[in-house]
């Protein structure tokens, strides 16, 4: 058993911790124990990739924004911007919102989430290239790890 405050080695029944004083309880032991498991390690990597997603669909989101902005400045032909706009969107907006949608499903540990996730990996390395180049292939190499893998369905058939 550790102390949660110091990671001090504490003797069984002992009330204090010697080096820094705070009481002892279990759940200092189970903290110690999820801090050092490698289940936690996944799940650090699956919030990662959920950030990563998230920040990917706000940037995207504002790029549009911004080129929406400067379609109606340029064009004044309304069927040049709408094609435009409507193009852009497939190509930036349709895999990021995929992939969000997909890493909250990851984070619930429901079945589609990877599935959904994965799909919008390789979407946004074709329709993307190159803005997309790095979350693509970093979800591509968490998702499809072996053990990674494993660790998910887990988590899934557990109903975490």
């Amino acid at each position: 058993m550790f102390c949660g405050g110091c990671g001090q080695a504490l003797v069984e029944n002992q009330a204090f911790c010697p080096q820094c004083g705070r009481t002892a309880n279990t759940s200092n032991v189970s903290l110690q124990a999820e801090k050092t498991s490698p289940a936690s390690g996944f799940q650090r990597k699956l919030r990662a990739l959920a950030f990563c997603w998230l920040a990917y669909g706000a940037l995207s989101l504002v790029a549009l924004g911004v080129y929406a902005y400067w379609l109606s400045n340029r064009y004044t032909d309304q069927d040049i911007r709408g094609a435009s706009l409507a193009f852009t969107s497939a190509l930036f907006l349709i895999p990021a919102f995929m992939g969000i949608a997909g890493t909250i499903g990851l984070l619930n540990f429901q079945g589609w989430g990877r599935l959904l996730t994965l799909i919008s990996s390789v979407l946004v390395l074709l329709l993307s290239f190159p803005f997309g180049l790095p979350i693509g292939i970093w979800s591509l190499v968490v998702l499809l790890n072996r053990k990674n893998a494993e660790d998910y369905k887990k988590y899934i058939s557990a109903g975490a």
